[in-house]
């Protein structure tokens, strides 16, 4: 690789997502066909525009896994420049060219597919989506225990859910009782998935199809840093001093 190659990489790393570096990367060690794709895939301009560039980089003879590489290995450093927390905006709803962060069910469905140990879930709106479902049931069949704390119509009369999402999936099922909530009533209101305490997406959409894949909903990914393993951890304590109760 040449200077302006390596430049390049650094250059796209500083603009872009981690997930779309991620995505890149994958693509270009594949070779100019996969880059192609993405491109005309992509409702991002940026995303597009990184694409073509580096297409033109191996059309003038770069190597695609040393290409791949770099991306990679400029990803690593920027994230360890930044205290290994990489935050990414996630969206649900009409695109624009300002941001190339991916929808909301794809980044469910992407880091579920990480889940090793632990998935919590917490949600007031949880439907038994077939995609999520089977992305859970995966996560189980790897070992991880699935955590669900979800509202009920029993502990607020202002829902409108019925039944109990992903019914035959194995898993803790934690509610807050309406005699745990102050006086007057409260909601269960809270959106968040938390993967084996490292990767967190806190936002505003409902386990729905409407919120997942057509509903203008945003969401906040967090990987690294503290900040997943502290709300897994609040969960956890909630439990142990009786505010959330094992159903």
């Amino acid at each position: 690789m040449d200077d302006a190659d390596i430049q390049l990489t650094i250059s796209l790393v500083s603009r872009l997502p981690p997930a779309d570096v991620a995505k890149l990367a994958h693509a270009t060690s594949a070779g100019l066909q996969d880059l192609h794709r993405l491109t005309a895939n992509s409702a991002s301009d940026k995303l597009r525009s990184a694409c073509q560039q580096l297409v033109a980089a191996l059309n003038r003879g770069a190597d695609p896994r040393a290409l791949s590489g770099a991306l990679l290995g400029a990803d690593h450093a920027a994230r360890h420049t930044r205290g290994a927390l990489a935050l990414d905006v996630v969206w649900t709803g009409p695109t624009s060219n300002v941001t190339a962060s991916r929808l909301t069910w794809a980044v469910i469905s992407a880091i579920l597919g990480e889940a090793q140990r632990s998935v919590l879930l917490i949600g007031y709106a949880v439907q038994s989506e077939p995609s999520v479902a089977k992305a859970l049931e995966a996560a189980v069949s790897r070992g991880a225990e699935v955590t669900l704390l979800l509202e009920r119509s029993i502990d607020n009369p202002n829902y409108a859910g019925t039944g109990s999402p992903f019914p035959s999936l194995p898993a803790r099922r934690l509610a807050w009782p309406a005699e745990h909530r102050p006086t007057g009533g409260a909601a269960l209101h809270a959106k968040v998935l938390v993967v084996d305490r490292s990767v967190a997406l806190v936002g505003s959409a409902n386990v729905t199809g409407w919120a997942l894949e057509r509903n203008l909903e945003c969401g906040i990914l967090v990987r690294g840093g503290p900040q997943p393993a502290v709300i897994h951890e609040h969960i956890d304590a909630l439990v142990s001093n009786g505010s959330l109760v094992p159903i």
